[in-house]
């Protein structure tokens, strides 16, 4: 009974490790809290649409290794409707963040669908692979916040480590109704939005953790049953 309590604790002790080193990074030590960013926002016209362009300037950055890892420089993009009082994370973790360029500025475009469901509204998108998001339903005319916060450090699927530089001043822009008017613009090709599913890779250790416990469970019964 003994050896079988040892194991249960030894097992225990190696899933509970395991899944903290799979959540938690060691803290770089030489990483510095970037300078707030800089950045524009307008309504692109299109001919039968409109897209967001969010236009971020970048700052004086030069890619380095820390402790044997690679530390780059993102931008993190908040927004909201002008009367809420909550912020909706354009990017998380387990998505692809803008990133650093060599260019003067980061050029973000958001395409506006309208929505079928009112005929009086848009559907805020957002490109993925090749794919287009429905991020929110905005009405005519409906005023959004945006902000911008840059973030220098190592950004994986799970997890940011690093500094982040405080957010920048909120701009506030209006979206205007349906427009009729040709633009020389091509109007953007869009593939039907399709609902966004946040990454869960995370989640497989959890199904592996229960593995593990009932494993220990069914050999300290054994245990028992013989003596």
């Amino acid at each position: 009974m003994k050896n079988a309590n040892k194991l249960f604790s030894l097992v225990l002790i190696l899933a509970v490790s395991g899944l903290s080193l799979m959540i938690t990074k060691p803290a770089a030590a030489q990483i510095s809290k970037p300078s707030v960013p800089e950045f524009s926002i307008k309504v692109i016209d299109y001919s039968e649409t409109k897209a967001i362009e969010l236009s971020i300037k970048n700052q004086p950055f030069t890619p380095y290794t820390d402790n044997g890892q690679a530390i780059s420089l993102y931008y993190n993009v908040h927004f909201k409707l002008h009367d809420s009082v909550s912020w909706t994370a354009m990017y998380y973790c387990g998505d692809v963040f803008p990133i650093h360029s060599d260019s003067d500025y980061i050029r973000l475009v958001y395409p506006l669908q309208l929505a079928s469901s009112s005929g009086s509204s848009y559907y805020l998108l957002k490109e993925v692979a090749g794919y287009y998001y429905i991020l929110l339903e905005i009405p005519f005319n409906e005023q959004m916040d945006f902000r911008v916060q840059a973030m220098e450090g190592i950004l994986t699927s799970a997890s940011f480590t690093g500094q982040s530089s405080d957010w920048s001043n909120v701009q506030t822009l209006t979206i205007p109704g349906e427009s009729t008017s040709p633009s020389p613009d091509p109007t953007p090709t869009m593939t039907p939005p399709t609902p966004y599913t946040p990454d869960s890779s995370w989640i497989v250790i959890l199904p592996l953790l229960a593995v593990v416990l009932l494993g220990v469970i069914i050999l300290m019964v054994k245990v028992r049953k013989r003596k």
